[in-house]
């Protein structure tokens, strides 16, 4: 905490905002909110440089972007956008505010390369078809799969994304774009996708919305509309 305090406080840009503690102390996580609300295509989004270690020093110090639109607390890693919003720092590093200085800047600077990635994609137009192809990309369900050919779980993952994708245009995300999709996927992973492990399911929750399983959803989610 104290080393996290000392990198904000290079940028005053960076405000600590929350600490926790997750799986019985073996993993650390700090935050610090990024001037307060940002408007992106109208909505509000809250940026936060998200920093997490491991206690016993067996892992890198990672700090990374991560937006939250504020609407219905979604949560998307800006690192997918620009990698600069991703920073590592070995637990033997020496304190260098010179160096730290740049890479708050680029962390900065990456947030803006998000509101670019929004507003490309919601000038991406898709089909109700084109969306409901790319929930089985996610899934890889093949396209002229029979219904009876997929697994159960899988088709209660689909139904649920297009439950999530439904949510979202319900909240007044313009239909048929890019944008809602990423947004679905993000609800689904966020608030609804059952999850497993860690010491509550709001802990499970988060471990896998910001690291795991959860994580790796959003990224192919993200990484098939940037191909679409």
């Amino acid at each position: 905490l104290d080393w996290f305090q000392r990198y904000i406080g290079v940028d005053d840009r960076f405000e600590l905002d929350t600490a926790m503690s997750l799986k019985g102390g073996a993993l650390i996580a700090v935050t610090a909110k990024f001037n307060g609300a940002l408007s992106v295509l109208g909505e509000d989004h809250k940026a936060r440089l998200l920093m997490t270690t491991s206690f016993d020093g067996s892992a890198s110090t990672i700090n990374q972007m991560t937006m939250t639109r504020v609407v219905c607390n979604n949560t998307l890693n800006v690192a997918l956008t620009d990698k600069r919003a991703a920073v590592k720092t070995r637990h033997s590093s020496a304190f260098d505010a010179a160096k730290v200085g740049k890479e708050l800047a680029g962390l900065a600077e990456s947030v803006q390369g998000y509101t670019a990635m929004a507003e490309a994609m919601s000038a991406n137009h898709m089909s109700q078809r084109q969306v409901s192809d790319l929930f089985k990309q996610l899934l890889a369900i093949p396209f002229d799969a029979d219904k009876d050919d997929i697994s159960t779980k899988k088709l209660n993952v689909f139904h649920a994304l297009g439950e999530s994708y439904a949510a979202t245009v319900a909240e007044g995300t313009e239909s048929g774009t890019a944008w809602t999709v990423i947004n679905a996927v993000t609800r689904f992973v966020d608030h609804d996708r059952s999850t497993r492990g860690g010491a509550s399911p709001v802990e499970a929750r988060f471990l896998s919305a910001q690291f795991g399983s959860g994580a790796a959803l959003k990224a192919q989610a993200h990484k098939l509309l940037l191909a679409a």
